[in-house]
């Protein structure tokens, strides 16, 4: 699969784009490993409870470079 990156200023009108990120400390990820599907099922999440239905996803925002937070956004959108 390829994945394209893109400028927000090239993004249509009518598409939006998705901050998604880890939040807490990066050694929880020692005591609690992650099953790798929490980016997907957030992204799922949003489409589901969207009020505006005419927009959809055009991307995913990476909210840092840097540690899980600039690869797990590139995992979901794939």
């Amino acid at each position: 699969m390829k994945l394209r990156v893109i400028a927000a200023e090239d993004m249509e009108e009518d598409e939006y784009g998705v901050c998604t990120a880890y939040l807490g400390a990066p050694t929880v990820g020692i005591e609690k490993i992650c099953s790798g599907n929490q980016m997907k099922e957030a992204v799922q999440c949003i489409l589901q409870l969207s009020e505006n239905k005419d927009k959809k996803i055009a991307g995913l925002l990476v909210a840092e470079i840097g540690g899980m937070n600039s690869v797990a956004p590139l995992y979901a959108a794939a």
